[in-house]
């Protein structure tokens, strides 16, 4: 297990994590399935610096618009639930020259000399942020790509029929756990680590009591 961690060089960013894929030598981001990793960019910052980094939206939020995007001082830019760092740089890259134009406007919004009413600067957000989500919908992310729609680890397992070359009744936690890691780090299944080890415990706990239902006595007529 310590070889592995120091191979992957596993990073917990708080509420999704991130790691070295062996096959490709590029760290991937993962986050739970019903969520999404997110770009965040914040127009108060100064010109080239709105980028505050990958984040995340949770599923139950995910409409939800807090304080600073209702102000349009705020972008989030939703991703997938797995992201690579070439993915993150192309969106970058791709959506960088409305996130400029928009700067000017914003900071010439909150300028002494400007006259921009707030509902135009609203609406500039609005053609702002349905360019960015275009951009966005159109790309093909590697990782994100290989999941099927609103999948999960414990679906995807089950469809492929992969559970029992992946645990045996008699593994522990610690087992499992590396397990995890090594189907998304080294084989390269595009989910949560975490929710992978969720699933495989789930599917041993079943093995187990299938195995201590067949040891019981059955009563003969």
């Amino acid at each position: 297990m310590k070889d592995l961690l120091k191979k992957i060089d596993l990073e917990d960013h708080g509420g999704f994590v991130s790691g070295i894929c062996q096959r490709s030598g590029k760290r991937i981001f993962l986050i739970y399935s019903g969520s999404r990793l997110t770009l965040q960019y914040d127009f108060g910052n100064s010109p080239g610096e709105e980028a505050t980094g990958l984040t995340c939206f949770d599923g139950c939020g995910m409409s939800a618009m807090s304080w600073p995007e209702h102000y349009c001082e705020v972008l989030k830019v939703k991703l997938g639930e797995a992201v690579s760092e070439s993915d993150i740089e192309a969106a970058q890259t791709l959506i960088r020259p409305y996130i400029d134009d928009y700067k000017k406007i914003f900071d010439d919004y909150l300028s002494d000399e400007s006259d921009m009413e707030f509902d135009e600067l609203c609406e500039k957000y609005r053609e702002l942020k349905s360019s960015v989500e275009e951009c966005v919908s159109e790309m093909v992310l590697d990782l994100q790509s290989m999941r099927g729609t609103d999948d999960t680890a414990a679906n995807a397992y089950y469809e492929m029929g992969v559970f029992d070359d992946m645990v045996t009744p008699d593994m522990t936690d610690d087992q499992i756990q590396e397990a995890a890691l090594y189907a998304v780090f080294v084989g390269g299944d595009p989910f949560h680590p975490e929710e992978i080890a969720d699933a495989l415990i789930n599917y041993r706990e079943r093995l187990l009591d299938e195995l201590e239902a067949q040891a019981l006595p059955t009563n003969e007529a």
